[in-house]
């Protein structure tokens, strides 16, 4: 028997939940580093899930809300990082 749509999402919210939590507690217990693929991973996951949720239920502000965490943290896994100006700075006053 296939649950409801709304069942399924929210059991994707519980599952999203946890992962997005528990990704900030280990970063807060120093077990994960917060621009490491793993924090980011399961905070975009996690935040994935969310949306979905908040799609489902028609939560528009939740929903924008977790859409740009997700593209937040998929963006900074698959794109790479750029120096910052001071950074930029920093090396050619080196030279």
């Amino acid at each position: 028997m296939f649950m409801s749509l709304l069942t399924f999402s929210a059991i994707c919210a519980c599952l999203g939940t946890v992962l997005a939590v528990g990704a900030i507690v280990l970063e807060m217990r120093g077990l994960l580093h917060s621009k490491g693929h793993a924090y980011l991973l399961a905070v975009g996951l996690g935040s994935a899930m969310l949306a979905f949720r908040a799609f489902v239920v028609r939560e528009p502000s939740f929903l924008i809300l977790e859409a740009i965490k997700t593209f937040a943290a998929f963006s900074a896994v698959l794109l790479p990082r750029r120096p910052f100006l001071t950074e930029l700075l920093h090396d050619v006053e080196a030279l």
